[in-house]
């Protein structure tokens, strides 16, 4: 009887030695396999970058009737195109404040020049509230010549956004704005006054936001982790972009020439983080002229922001955006290509 129960420990620990070997064996396996799977996912997403079908018309609320968006390709219609991403903007104000402002200050530019005239194209990010009918109250409230609502069926991220809102646009200009109402609407003219500056009449040229010059009472206003988090990033867009001498590629107030976004963004396959980046570094190789300007920022409450998690998948969109065009992973599209594919989808 002690020998059996003796046999039988020994069987025991001998199975739960294996059954350890075996989990030490898998952890490093299956690790490798969940991280190739998150380091490539853009590139798979890549694929199908372009919208689905239903994201092409938008509603108008007075009418209850369904249009088609116009391409990107089309003529321009109208002066400026303002491109608002906008993810669970419902219960916080930022979005109301923002359309304020931003309508109270282009209606009044509208009675002061007469050649001026605007649209603003909310996309809404797949939001899982309210915030397309909140859309579609400034749709109703200044009509859909002045406010159109795209709405994507799930959220895709903010780059993904941005560009659906810009391939969809009317505007000779094209402008970037946050949902938050960060940059100072006012500061239009700056940009424009770049822009013209350094315009080319075959590639057209892009004027960006600039927060370099807050960044000493930036990093008093902040928290340590969010200095920390510039910092790195800074570094790696050193390392990674220094030929491209810019200082400050997220703010999320940029300026575009139609001919510029036609070049750009049917090339654009970033969904998320760094698709700021992406588009600046497709311009730098197109060698489309970018402009660079200091404008007023402020930091908005009710950020999504995920310090940690934001801070790996910037780094690896970081490496991606050199490694795919680097290797031609990622190509980026002729004029008449973007054109093709634009016409596929309407």
């Amino acid at each position: 009887e002690k020998k059996r129960t003796s046999f039988g420990f020994r069987c025991y620990r001998y199975k739960r030695k294996l059954m350890l070997n075996w989990i030490l064996l898998c952890a490093p396996v299956a690790a490798g396999i969940w991280f190739i799977s998150w380091f490539t996912k853009p590139i798979r997403h890549s694929r199908h970058h372009l919208p689905i079908n239903e994201s092409h018309s938008y509603t108008d609320p007075q009418t209850g009737q369904k249009h088609r968006f116009p391409s990107l390709f089309d003529e321009s219609s109208i002066t400026c195109s303002l491109v608002v991403p906008a993810y669970n903007e419902s219960p916080p104000n930022r979005l109301r404040s923002m359309m304020k402002s931003t309508i109270d200050y282009l209606d009044k530019r509208c009675q002061s020049d007469s050649d001026f005239n605007y649209e603003i194209i909310i996309v809404d990010d797949g939001s899982s509230d309210n915030t397309s009918q909140l859309g579609l109250e400034y749709s109703r409230k200044y009509s859909t010549e002045k406010v159109r609502v795209l709405t994507l069926s799930r959220n895709q991220g903010k780059g993904f956004a941005v560009q659906q809102g810009v391939l969809h646009s009317r505007g000779e200009m094209i402008l970037m704005v946050d949902a938050d109402g960060a940059s100072e609407i006012s500061h239009l003219p700056r940009l424009e006054t770049n822009l013209a500056r350094v315009h080319s009449p075959e590639f057209g040229g892009v004027a960006i936001g600039s927060r370099s010059h807050l960044q000493g009472k930036a990093e008093v206003e902040r928290k340590w982790y969010r200095n920390l988090f510039m910092y790195g990033f800074q570094l790696l867009n050193r390392i990674c972009f220094r030929r491209m001498n810019i200082k400050d590629s997220q703010c999320g107030f940029k300026l575009f020439t139609r001919n510029a976004a036609q070049r750009i963004f049917p090339s654009q396959h970033l969904r998320r983080w760094c698709f700021d980046l992406e588009i600046l570094f497709i311009a730098f190789k197109l060698k489309i002229p970018v402009s660079e300007v200091s404008v007023s920022w402020q930091e908005i409450d009710g950020s999504k922001l995920n310090i940690i998690e934001s801070s790996f998948t910037m780094a690896r969109d970081m490496i991606l955006i050199r490694f795919c065009y680097a290797f031609g992973i990622w190509k980026i599209r002729s004029l008449t290509e973007g054109r093709i594919l634009m016409s596929r989808n309407r």
